[in-house]
């Protein structure tokens, strides 16, 4: 077995645990936090997502490669949005909320907006698959890539809308681009330090707070938008070599093994804690409850993530009887 195919078949701790942070990281982007909280946190936490997955990039036959990634993505793209539209046709009878959201999902939307990512991704991996055939240089193909980033991010600038998440796709790929060539987690962790990541942490703040005050907004994946395109990269990387800082120490922490449950999951994680909250929001309001407060939006977004653990331990189940 290759070394690629030998790192590739194994999980690392410390990454499973950053992306659990980053779970927490999405969900918390989408509550009542103080701008520059926000700001900070929108920075990396989509951009590491790519990171992530980029360093996991392997050469395959071109039908394998497609065939997985389609499952990995495409499927559970459709399958949420299916899902999702059921439930909310079922619970509010909303016809033309359900038929807007059937657009959206043809859009590549989704029928709930934090599904983008997984429709984006699935064409990172793809767009990124057929340069690669062609050049084989990862280097090269990080240069075009930031090319390709700018002329989306000036794109969406002068008011191209960002159909079926185009902008968002070509930037994302720089991130994933740029993880390609970290692709042994082993190297990595040798160069992660807690005085490097509270380094990293801090000018991560302090490019995010300069972006905000400047133009008014943020680095934001998903509306394709990079804010200032080189201190915004330059922050995301900060924020990364952060993310993966914090992993690291947790990963000696007694909460580690839960976070690392949370990190192997996402693909469960990142949409029901998101959906959940917003649909018992609905829901109460829709009865006539007050449910505004802040600490409503904690609670709901609690019990999105019980309701998630509760998926992935009847999947973890399910999985063992059927290795029996």
């Amino acid at each position: 077995m290759s070394k690629e195919k030998s790192l590739c078949s194994k999980r690392v701790e410390w990454i499973d645990i950053a992306k659990a942070i980053g779970v927490f990281c999405v969900v918390a982007g989408h509550t009542g936090l103080p701008i520059l909280l926000r700001c900070w946190i929108y920075v990396f936490h989509m951009p590491m997502f790519f990171f992530i997955s980029g360093m996991w990039f392997r050469d395959r036959k071109p039908r394998e490669y497609v065939i997985r990634k389609a499952k990995s993505y495409l499927i559970p793209f459709y399958g949420y949005s299916l899902l999702i539209l059921t439930i909310d046709f079922i619970l509010f009878r909303d016809k033309d909320f359900f038929v807007a959201s059937v657009i959206d999902v043809l859009r590549g939307e989704g029928s709930f907006s934090l599904l983008w990512f997984l429709f984006s991704l699935f064409f990172v991996e793809i767009i990124y698959y057929v340069i690669y055939r062609l050049i084989k240089n990862k280097r090269s193909i990080c240069i075009i890539a930031f090319i390709l980033a700018l002329i989306a991010h000036y794109s969406r600038t002068e008011g191209v809308p960002n159909y079926f998440f185009w902008s968002s796709t070509i930037e994302a790929m720089l991130f994933f681009s740029l993880g390609t060539l970290f692709n042994d987690p082993i190297k990595i962790e040798k160069h992660l330090s807690k005085l490097g990541g509270a380094v990293s942490c801090v000018i991560c703040i302090i490019i995010a707070a300069f972006e905000f005050k400047q133009t008014g907004r943020y680095l934001d994946l998903s509306d394709g938008y990079l804010c200032m395109p080189g201190l915004a990269i330059l922050g995301a990387c900060f924020g990364i070599y952060f993310m993966f800082c914090l992993a690291k120490c947790v990963s000696t922490w007694k909460m580690a093994k839960a976070l690392n449950s949370i990190g192997r999951n996402t693909i469960v994680y990142y949409p029901l804690t998101g959906y959940i909250p917003t649909t018992i929001d609905r829901f109460l309001t829709a009865l006539g409850y007050n449910v505004s407060s802040q600490i409503y939006s904690v609670l709901f977004k609690l019990v999105g993530f019980i309701i998630a653990w509760g998926v992935t331990a009847v999947i973890k189940l399910k999985k063992q009887e059927s290795s029996r």
